[in-house]
């Protein structure tokens, strides 16, 4: 009677630790599904409304989709906001054909990658984020060859301290890779966004975009 009882409670404890599995991956797929769904949305807005031309194209994670006030900050320019938040490197990768080629944008402006080294078991080394921002890079040029590329650096927020250092060697491999091509140029707004004891300021946000702002109008 007392080793059924085990079994018993074996087996429910089998079944709880499968459906706890089974939940952990469903959401992960939930969520990953939802950032697909979220720029699924808006390519069909833009296929209905078609796509303004030629502007300059912001594009990447909740930094950029946040920055309601972009258009009016980044004038006289002319812009569009196309970005998604909590979007990856390789979302963009594989949405280019809907949410960045047919702008056919005179620029882009673009912030990506703190949503890959995000300090969570699926984070990613700032190597890795290097080489498919290349990658990306390359995608543009190949289908809108000359295409100016304004990468913006990623920001060291306290929250994911424990991968700043990853951060960093994203961030220099973008502004080493600046020099070499003649269609990128990185934006490094750290300077702004860090305060004198090296932490980042409590409006580095902010401060972030000021220093877009400053840039654009020069």
């Amino acid at each position: 009677m007392k080793e059924k009882r085990i079994k018993s409670i074996l087996r429910e404890v089998c079944l709880a630790v499968v459906a706890a599995l089974l939940c952990v991956a469903l959401l992960f797929a939930a969520v990953k599904n939802y950032r697909q769904l979220q720029m699924t949305f808006k390519t069909i807005r833009y296929s209905v409304q078609e796509y303004p031309q030629g502007e300059v194209l912001l594009i990447g994670s909740s930094f950029m989709e946040y920055w309601e006030s972009s258009e009016a900050d980044l004038g006289p320019l002319h812009t569009v906001n196309a970005a998604v938040a909590g979007t990856r490197v390789a979302d963009w990768k594989n949405n280019f054909s809907n949410l960045v080629e047919p702008f056919h944008p005179s620029a882009i402006l673009f912030y990506m990658g703190t949503n890959d080294i995000n300090g969570e078991a699926d984070s990613k080394s700032g190597e890795a984020v290097a080489k498919e921002l290349e990658e990306f890079f390359d995608m543009v040029w190949d289908a809108l060859p000359g295409t100016p590329i304004y990468y913006i650096s990623l920001t060291y927020s306290p929250e994911r301290e424990s991968v700043w250092d990853e951060l960093e060697i994203c961030n220099n491999r973008m502004a080493q890779l600046a020099q070499e091509q003649e269609n990128l140029t990185f934006i490094d707004c750290t300077s702004v966004v860090m305060g004198e004891d090296g932490r980042p300021k409590p409006e580095s946000i902010i401060g972030q975009r000021y220093c877009l702002m400053n840039f654009c109008c020069i």
